[in-house]
Order: structure tokens, then C-alpha cells, then sequence
């Protein structure tokens, strides 16, 4: 019973579909209208607006209400817009112009008519003069869209007809020169960084410094870059930085440019900048921007060789980072290859970690044995207690503004790594207050760790002695 009753269901929904369909198709459809006339010619009978030879073309003069744009063709048979400064002008946009001026056609004819200010034309939003070097001129007004948009009304000086072409062609006609500028930045190969300096909002200085080869830093591990400012030491570069930093470097954009010939750099926050970019690569190729202070649409800013002043957005996240979050945060981390013996040690309690190694014929490492303390343990749980040591990281920086002593406090624990071809390296924990303490290196501190920290792997050495 249940299939017939489906069945029916089914067809009584394709009889109404169909009823549907012959009820929208009976309606008549009522067409759009186009008040201004315009029917389309062949291609071969298309009209021909603007024909001038390029190498012939002298100056390209688009007056327009909102001022006048010239372009003139140099000696060398380039085209620039006539400006009273030295500025980088965009070769693709100039040349949009260009390819207009020389050869301009129209395959949709108005026709002659009434009244030109139904087409915009009575008062032209722009008159395009195109002068050639023999003297002569050919002249042509540009009106209102047409009404789907896609296409302008525009008429000869020496043609009464009016006619329509498609924006495509004309737009450039309406660029500012503002617009005709190089807006991109010097080209540098991200993945081939040589030097990174960054100069934060808040006066410090971030420099990054790729590894020389003979460098054997045994703290450095196998970093081919170290961060070398604003600490008093040197760290291994915090890759996770460098990942966002190219993204962000990507996601820079040049807007409007506001000063060609600054007087008084300062009053844009450039006399000093108020922050400071730069990115070299291993092929020579340099990034560098000084920027000021904030406004619409970003901060201004320049380029040290130029004198323009630009309005560049997406720098924040750069010219605001920690300095923190630059660095590989780790107290001290050495590669356990370089290490004979490791000691923990604390005003009650001293642990010793120790590694026998003995060359065997033919191997390329040697045969390892581990010590806890004198008694021999698994090489698994001897590494742990290593990772333990070496992975100690910092959770914050002291504060600049607070002064430190160091060595007046016994120290919480103290790590010594004494390796093989090499002084020992040590690091210390003083404390600081309830929650942290000091991170010393050679009777210097500028970081902090959490005492939970500290406490969580000396109870790891208890458990393993």
C-alpha cells in the first residue's frame, strides 16, 4: 500500500512543477529600459578615436575638475608624468595611459544628438588631449557611464557623434597621479635572511645575525642564527618569530603618498623615526623603512634613500614585538654530545650525571654508558634527567627599570656542564621573590623563571637516585 501512495505523491509534485513552469513562461516580460540610444557595429566598420603613432606622441594632457595630469614622453622615448620631483613612477599604469592616447576605438555608435548633457558631455568629467611633435593635436571628451555601467559616453573634438567605449579603456584616463606611483617595496628573498634589525616603538633594538661557519658557540647548538641585541648575551634565534616576521613583511602595503619634499621630517615622527625596519638577504637585496608616528591608515614612513613621505600600513605587528619572543628562551642548552659529566646542585643536595664513552673498531660513535650519581642507569632515563637540565626556560625578563644584585643570595640550584673539549658552562637560580628566580650567567641576570620549575626537576633527580 505504501508504494502506490509514494507514487501518487510524486506525481501530482511533477504535474504542479510543470504547471509552474507554463505559468512563468505565459507572464510577459517587461523590458529594461535604456533611455540612451545605442546599437553595435561590425568590427570591421569599427571607429577609430585615437590614432597616434607611439613614437609620435609628445604629451598626453588629461584635464579633469579634480586638477591636471600630464605625461610627456623623455628623450629616451619613456613616458612620465610631468612632476616637479624625482619620484618612481609605475611603468604598467603610465603605459595603460599611454596605450590609450595612441589607439582608441569604439565598435558602439550613439549617434548625433540633442542634447549632449544627457551624456555627460555638455560639461566632460575629463578631455583627453593628445599633442603629437609635429605640432597637431587630437582632442576627446569623456562623459557619464552608460547605464549598465561597463562603458563611457565619449565624443571627438572634430566628430559630433557620440559613441560609447568600454571602461577597460578608459579608466586609466581617470588615475590620479598619486595612483601612477611604485607602491611595492625592494624585493628581498625571505628564505635567505643575512641581517634583521628591528627598532621597536619602545627604543629597543632587535638584531638578528646569521652564524659565521667557524663559530662553535657550543650554547649555539646548530642555530645558523643568533639574536645578538638588545641582551648582554647572545641566544639562539626563536624560528616561530622568523615565521610570522615573513608573513608580516608580505602582508606590508604602501598607501598614499603625502610629502615629496618634507621641510620638517619631524612633524611626521622621522626626525628621529619612532621605529626602524631592516632586512638584508644573502644576495645583496635590502629592505629598509624608517616610520613615524601614526594616522590614517597606518604610520608614516619613509625609505632612508628617498625623500618621500608614504603612509604605510601592516608594520605593527613588527615594530611592536618583544624582544622575548625573538629569542630561543632556554637557560642553558648544550648539546649532550659535548658533555663528560653534568652536575645539579643545591645548598643540600648534589647530583652528578656522567657519561663513559669507549671508541669501537669500525663504528662511527662510541659504545655509551650512563651514571647517576656513581651507579650506572638506563640510557633512556639518564637522557630524561638530561632534558630535564637543559630544558629550563625562562618565563619573563626582569624589568629594566629594576636594578638586580646578583651573588648576594645563596643560589636556589646551580647547573654545571663540564665538556669535553671546552671550560665548563654553569648557570645559576638566585632568588628573586615568592614566585621566580633569577637567571644568572657570569654574574649577570636578566631573566626570570618560575621556582616550580626548578622544584619539578630536582624532584625528578630525587626520584631517579
Amino acid at each position: 500500500m505504501r508504494r502506490p501512495i509514494r507514487l501518487g505523491i510524486i506525481a501530482a509534485a511533477i504535474v504542479a512543477m510543470v504547471a509552474t513552469i507554463v505559468i512563468l513562461q505565459s507572464i510577459e516580460q517587461e523590458p529594461e529600459a535604456d533611455p540612451l540610444p545605442t546599437f553595435a557595429i561590425d568590427d570591421s566598420d569599427r571607429v577609430q578615436l585615437f590614432d597616434n603613432p607611439r613614437d609620435e606622441i609628445a604629451r598626453i594632457v588629461i584635464r579633469r575638475e579634480d586638477g591636471e595630469l600630464a605625461v610627456a614622453r623623455d628623450e629616451d622615448g619613456t613616458f612620465e608624468p610631468v612632476y616637479q620631483h624625482e619620484v618612481a613612477w609605475n611603468r604598467s599604469a603610465v603605459n595603460r595611459i599611454v596605450s590609450g592616447a595612441a589607439s582608441l576605438s569604439s565598435r558602439r555608435v550613439i549617434g548625433e544628438v540633442d542634447d549632449l548633457a544627457d551624456y555627460g558631455l555638455a560639461d566632460p568629467a575629463a578631455v583627453v588631449v593628445v599633442e603629437r611633435a609635429d605640432g597637431t593635436e587630437t582632442r576627446l571628451f569623456v562623459g557619464a557611464r552608460t547605464p549598465a555601467r561597463d562603458a563611457y559616453y565619449v565624443r571627438r573634438s572634430d566628430d559630433p557623434v557620440v559613441y560609447a567605449v568600454f571602461d577597460t579603456w578608459i579608466n586609466p584616463f581617470f588615475q590620479e597621479k598619486d595612483q601612477l606611483r611604485v607602491r611595492s617595496f625592494p624585493r628581498v628573498a625571505l628564505d635567505q635572511p643575512l641581517r634583521i634589525v628591528v627598532e621597536t616603538l619602545e627604543g629597543r633594538t632587535i638584531r638578528v645575525e646569521r652564524r659565521p661557519e667557524w663559530d662553535d658557540d657550543p650554547e649555539l647548538g646548530f642555530s645558523s642564527f643568533v639574536v645578538t641585541e638588545p641582551y648582554r648575551r647572545r641566544y639562539q634565534l626563536n624560528t616561530n618569530w622568523t615565521e610570522d616576521l615573513n608573513e608580516q613583511i608580505e602582508g606590508l602595503r604602501m598607501g598614499r603618498f603625502v610629502d615629496d619634499a618634507p621641510g620638517d621630517l619631524a612633524a611626521y615622527g622621522l626626525a628621529p623615526p619612532r621605529a626602524r625596519f631592516l632586512y638584508e638577504d644573502r644576495d645583496d637585496g635590502r629592505l629598509e623603512i624608517l616610520i613615524g608616528s601614526e594616522t590614517e591608515g597606518g604610520r608614516y614612513a619613509k625609505f632612508p634613500d628617498r625623500p618621500s613621505v608614504f603612509v604605510l600600513s601592516g608594520a605593527e605587528p613588527i615594530i611592536t614585538v618583544r624582544p622575548y619572543r625573538t629569542i630561543s628562551a632556554f637557560a642553558l642548552i648544550v648539546n649532550i654530545d659535548l658533555v663528560d659529566t653534568f652536575e645539579v646542585e643545591t645548598p643540600a643536595e648534589w647530583f652528578v650525571g656522567r657519561i663513559e664513552r669507549e671508541e669501537i673498531a669500525g663504528e662511527e660513535r662510541p659504545e655509551e654508558t650512563y651514571y647517576l650519581d656513581g651507579e650506572e642507569i638506563e640510557e633512556k632515563a639518564f637522557k630524561r634527567l638530561y632534558q630535564w637540565a637543559i630544558g629550563l626556560m625562562f618565563d619573563a625578563e626582569i624589568p629594566r627599570d629594576r636594578a638586580v644584585a646578583v651573588g648576594s643570595q645563596e643560589p636556589i640550584v646551580t647547573i654545571i656542564y663540564n665538556l669535553i673539549d671546552a671550560a665548563p658552562l654553569v648557570v645559576s637560580f638566585e632568588p628573586y621573590d615568592a614566585i621566580y628566580a633569577k637567571v644568572v650567567r657570569d654574574g649577570d641576570a636578566e631573566f626570570l623563571i618560575a621556582r616550580s620549575k626548578l622544584q619539578r626537576m630536582l624532584q625528578a633527580f630525587r626520584e631517579a637516585s
